[in-house]
């Protein structure tokens, strides 16, 4: 297989079932879809562009390309979304066997998607999981591919900078945890010196109601 040395194959999910087909399936199927919609957006900015520069009327402007189907079916105007939510909805125990089974002509496109992604700051955990397992996965023709060496020395340095910007946030996270659990931790005990003192004076209110018990039986005598 490439990219994986001998004996490490038995550590990759090889599992093929309908389900990881379908999930790789939807995955291509959102690559050529994200590669249309901004292909036609691009084309259609630039038009927009030309027409602001040369002064004309604002109805003589060009019309914003249609939405695709699916784009609409999934809820958003965003390519970038709409890969996004693609790759959200494939289980997370089929992510991997998904992407083992894309052809390697497709990778190439969804590590550049994965670049933008990552740019945006969206659902970097995901991200870097799919982008850690197809490196892992086509190191060998991904290094000998020279097209693809610019893709992926950007995502080297984007990657470090999100992943730095995460463990941050779950250090961050960390320390005010510890810092809310010191706080209930004070108050459970605050509370137990609380519950210690009154039930002290409760059993010193029922000693002193003895004692005056007795005083009044003794006087009766």
């Amino acid at each position: 297989m490439p990219g994986i040395k001998a004996g490490e194959e038995a550590s990759l999910p090889g599992r093929k079932t309908v389900e990881t087909e379908r999930a790789a399936e939807r995955i291509m199927e959102a690559v050529e879809v994200h590669k249309e919609v901004s292909q036609q957006l691009a084309e259609y900015r630039e038009k927009l562009d030309l027409h602001q520069q040369s002064g004309r009327n604002a109805s003589e402007a060009p019309a914003a390309p249609q939405l695709h189907p699916l784009m609409v079916a999934y809820d958003t105007t965003d390519p970038d979304r709409y890969l996004l939510k693609v790759l959200r909805q494939v289980k997370s125990s089929e992510v991997e066997e998904a992407l083992l089974v894309l052809p390697f002509h497709y990778v190439g496109s969804l590590l550049s998607l994965l670049d933008q992604l990552l740019e945006k700051g969206w659902e970097t955990e995901l991200v870097m999981r799919i982008l850690l397992f197809l490196v892992r996965l086509h190191h060998g023709p991904l290094s000998n591919t020279p097209s693809l060496l610019p893709i992926l020395n950007r995502l080297q340095g984007v990657a470090r900078k999100r992943v730095d910007q995460v463990r941050d946030r779950i250090g961050f996270n960390l320390a005010g945890l510890q810092y809310l659990h010191r706080e209930l931790e004070e108050r459970e005990a605050v509370q137990l010196f609380a519950d210690a003192s009154d039930r002290v004076k409760q059993k010193r209110k029922q000693r002193r109601n003895k004692d005056k018990a007795k005083q009044r039986a003794i006087l009766t005598l």
